[in-house]
Formats: structure tokens, sequence, C-alpha cells
């Protein structure tokens, strides 16, 4: 299979208990595996250990085999072990980590795109959580649960009515494949049912269905950079591009974690049509040089492009909106990025665990890396350099401070496009609890939506006024934005004029 780095924005917690200080230091023992030189103490206060000459690449498995064999009580040194490597790995850096067999599994399946689970996506509203989307061929679309359904309880646990962190009504529903979900719910009209759901996998689309704002505006909304993002890529836009003229382009990675690194190289080759032009290059202590370039394989015709970011946007969303900046081939547009600029690559083993290690830094083509300080030393040495950098086209850059947009919008920092939905969501299903649901067409929107402070953050008194039976009402019934909606969105309005 093809070696693919990884650049990604989170790892795992690392779960612990009373064996914690003994293990630390077993994990110190551990380091003699990447030679760190440790200092040994002759002081053996409470019990006497024969030194024996045992080689440093079996320290690790002598220590195991001499607690397993004499500590007073029993204890699971495979689980101990774990642990032990899971620390030693958590502290070289944020994005370095260990992964069970299981846990390494699921990341696969992430980075395809599969997730296990019944496939919804829910909203906490007022204490009660509320279906929000049904993913499509996911298992609960099989089933009798509705878009507004209140889920009252997930086998037996309560979790709508009382205060609960989203982490823990995620673990509720979430479990094994093929493990069956009972639910309590309540539909909008108040009819109470109990649904018995299989789990399963299930795929979130990397791009969400694109959106023709204008005759030549397209909007692509990229999720992650999973294996499939370049063929659904090339699909969407065969599909949905006039081929008789340019095409702008509008792609947001607003809240987009990252993903696999030669997805995005392959799609920076469909933007920039020139053949060997520099896209981004790796490099480490022991990684060689890396560069990935263009291969003059351009198939559309591609008018101008605008990339949409926010401080949710990391690796490899800062990759494609940093070296389509660094070329002047996009304006970009939104506030700083997060600021991820390491590559990580998989080793598994034969357990089928993995340790996904931190091998090298990226750097765009300007030959800026955009990482943000990992630690204070890190922070006073960016401080002291004095290197500068230049887009193509001889605009100044600065680096380790994510990717700066070159239209920044400090009002919309929070203001995103989910915030927008999350509000008309809560609007519509307070409504709906006391209309049913099909009568919410009914309703005059435009007093209630005018006094709401995020929706008048988009939009104006005069456009919330001939909107409101329109786009919202369209987005309760079909439970996805509208052009009306997207239109006016801050960012995407200031993408769209960027094209004048």
């Amino acid at each position: 299979m093809e070696k693919k780095e990884e650049l990604a924005k989170s790892k795992p917690n690392a779960s612990w208990d009373i064996w914690k200080p003994f293990w630390i230091s077993l994990a110190f023992a551990l380091g003699m595996l990447v030679r760190v030189s440790l200092d040994q103490s002759d002081e053996i206060p409470l019990f006497k250990l024969s030194k024996h000459s045992t080689p440093t690449s079996s320290k690790f498995s002598a220590i195991k085999s001499f607690v397993g064999e004499e500590y007073y009580q029993k204890i699971n040194t495979d689980s101990m072990e774990e642990l032990a490597i899971e620390d030693m790995v958590d502290h070289l850096d944020p994005y370095s980590a260990y992964f069970s067999a299981k846990q390494q599994n699921d990341h696969l399946l992430a980075l395809q795109g599969n997730h296990k689970g019944i496939g919804i996506e829910y909203q906490v509203i007022d204490d009660s959580v509320y279906v929000t989307r049904i993913i499509p061929n996911g298992p609960a679309s099989n089933s009798k649960l509705k878009l507004g359904d209140i889920i009252l309880e997930a086998n037996d646990s309560i979790i709508s009515g009382i205060e609960k962190e989203g982490l823990a009504i995620h673990k509720t529903l979430v479990g094994e494949e093929n493990s069956i979900l009972r639910l309590k719910v309540k539909s909008l009209d108040g009819r109470l049912a109990q649904l018995d759901i299989k789990r399963g996998s299930y795929e979130i689309p990397s791009i969400d269905p694109p959106i023709k704002l204008a005759k030549n505006i397209l909007y692509l909304k990229i999720n992650h950079f999973s294996s499939k993002v370049y063929g659904d890529f090339m699909k969407y836009l065969e599909n949905n591009l006039d081929h008789t003229q340019p095409t702008n382009l509008i792609i947001d990675v607003r809240d987009n974690p990252g993903g696999i690194l030669q997805e995005v190289t392959k799609m920076l080759s469909q933007l920039i049509t020139d053949k060997g032009v520099l896209l981004v290059y790796t490099d480490g202590e022991n990684q060689q040089k890396n560069e990935y370039t263009s291969t003059g394989k351009a198939f559309f015709n591609l008018g101008k492009i605008a990339v949409l970011i926010n401080q949710n946007s990391a690796s490899a969303s800062e990759v494609l909106a940093g070296s389509l900046q660094d070329h002047d081939r996009a304006v970009i547009v939104g506030n700083n990025s997060f600021g991820k600029g390491l590559v990580q690559t998989d080793r598994e083993f034969e357990d089928g665990s993995a340790v996904k290690l931190t091998i090298s830094k990226y750097y765009l083509p300007s030959g800026r890396c955009i990482q943000r300080p990992l630690n204070e030393k890190e922070k006073s040495e960016n401080a002291k350099s004095k290197k500068e950098f230049f887009t193509a086209k001889g605009r100044k850059m600065t680096e380790g401070e994510g990717i700066q947009p070159d239209i920044r919008l400090v009002d919309a920092k929070n203001d995103s496009l989910q915030n927008l939905i999350f509000e008309i969501n809560k609007i519509a299903f307070k409504l709906a609890r006391k209309n049913k649901f099909q009568y919410l067409i009914q309703i005059n929107w435009s007093p209630i939506l005018s006094q709401n402070p995020v929706i008048l953050r988009h939009f104006n008194t005069k456009t919330t006024e001939t909107l409101a039976e329109t786009a919202f009402i369209k987005y309760c019934q079909n439970n996805k934005p509208s052009n009306e909606i997207l239109v006016n969105e801050p960012y995407i309005k200031a993408a769209t004029q960027s094209f004048k």
C-alpha cells in the first residue's frame, strides 16, 4: 500500500490510573530505545536488585518481566506496557501518538472518510438533543428516526433534560459495529417512540455537494482531506463547471482539520496549470527533502479562486491555502488559520497497533513554515528570525503564525456558517415543538429572525425581511443552506466581491 504522509490536527487522549507514576518512570526507560541517555542511581532503599549485564535494547522487556514475576499483586503487564509506550510518545510533541490496534483501525477508517455509529448529527438546544442531520446510507437512514426528533434516552441513559457534556453524549451514541443502540425519542409533534438501531460503518463525504452561486461561481465545502477527496473534487468539477467559459471557484476549508498530504497536492495540480511548479516541500532532521510539484495536467477551465479559512483550518487545509497564496493564485478570506506545519507518518506493528510519529515540517513555496511555536524556546527563536518571505508577485509573508488571510473578517471570527445554521435550527425546533413541523412555513419569521443577533450579523434588516420566508424556510425543510443564505454569508460575500 502506498505510504501516505498525514497532516491532521487531533490525537487520542491517554487514560491513566494509580500506576501512572511507576509507568512514567518505565516510559523514560523506553527512552533508551531512541538513544536517549539516562543517568542511573545505585540507591535502592527498599530492595536489592542484582546488576545484570542487560543489553539496552532488551531493558524494557527485562523490567516488564521482572514486574510480572515479582510484583506483590497480579497485574496485566501488557496493558501497562501500552500505557508506558503511549506516555513516551505523548512527550514528543502534541501530534505524535500511540494507537492501540482498535484505535489504529478507527484512525485508518477515518482517513478514508468512514466512521462507526448510527450516522446522525445533532445539536444540544436548551438541554435537548435534536437530530439535525441523518447521514445518507448510514444506519439511521434505514430507521424511523426523523429530522427534528429529540433523543431522550440512549440505552436507558438519559441524555436530554439534563446538563450533559457533548463528549459524554457522543460516547453514549457511538459503539461497536453491529451493536444495538436503543433510543427513546420524541418527535416534533410530541409523539414518543422507541427505536432500535444497529450501529455500523458509514461514510461522511469529504466534500459536500457543490452549490452554484451564479452561472460562473461554484462553491465547494471540503470537510476533510480523506483518501477520496481528490476523486470527489474531480467528479464535482466535471459535473458542475460551465465548460464554455472560466468558472470562479470558492473553496471553503473552514473547520477542516486536515488529512492526507498527497490528496492536497493532486488537487493543487488542477488549480496551478503550469508543469513543475513547486507546491510544497517537507524536510526533517532524519528525512530527505521531498518536493511536490505540479503535474501540468489540469483538465478544467477555472477562473479566479478564493479560499475561506478560519482558526480551525489546519495542516492540509493550510497547505492548500498557503500554496495558492504564495503563487498569488487565490485570495484567502477569513481569519488566521490554526498553524500546524508538521507532518506525521504511521508505523504499524504485528499486533495491529501503531505509532503516528512527526517526521518533518512542511514548507510552502516561498520557504515559510506556518507551524506555530510549541514552546517558549521556539517562540523566542521565531522572534529573533529575520527571514523574509515573498509571494510570486512580491507580497511579503510571515511564518510561524498560520496562514494570514488577504481579506480579514475580524467581526466574523465566531460567525461561521455553522453558527448561523445552529441559530436557525434553534429557532425552528423551538417553534416546531408548539407547531407541527409541516406548518413552519406558515409562521411569520420576519420579526423573530430580525431580533436574533447572530443572524443580524449576517443579514441586514431589509435582507432579513425579504429572505425570511424563502431562505430560512427552505433551510428548515431541506436541512441545508440555500443560495439565498450562502450569497449573503460574510466569508462567501467577500470572496464573491473579490472576483469583480
